[in-house]
């Protein structure tokens, strides 16, 4: 007998969404993904041929939307120092700033002091 997906809610919505917030701390993002792992259950729970593997049939569902969430929301990567500053004007900061703005055409190189504080 093949469960309904009102069954299969009323049995997993709970623990299921305590699996997804561990992975992904974001509240609302973890209930997105628990939708869209009820919406894949409820369009595929048809194919499921054994029923007592229900349960690691639903976690591998939620594990592959939680990958896939990680694939589409990947941190912006940094851009290098020196490009970051180029184009932008230059201003006059306090002598003591940790800031260190540099002319376009130069490279950081890493050694250069980043603050009045001199050893």
């Amino acid at each position: 007998m093949v469960p309904t997906t009102e069954r299969v809610w009323e049995e997993f919505n709970i623990g299921l969404k305590h699996f997804i917030l561990k992975r992904v701390r974001d509240e609302p993002s973890a209930e997105d993904i628990l939708q869209d792992v009820f919406l894949k259950i409820h369009t595929h729970i048809n194919t499921l041929r054994e029923t007592d593997k229900l349960q690691g049939w639903i976690y591998q569902i939620a594990r592959n939307a939680i990958t896939d969430y990680y694939r589409t929301h990947k941190p912006t990567p940094a851009i290098p120092f020196s490009q970051n500053m180029r184009g932008l004007p230059k201003r006059n900061l306090q002598k003591d700033s940790i800031y260190l703005f540099l002319e376009p055409s130069r490279e950081f190189s890493g050694r250069e002091k980043r603050s009045r504080s001199c050893c």
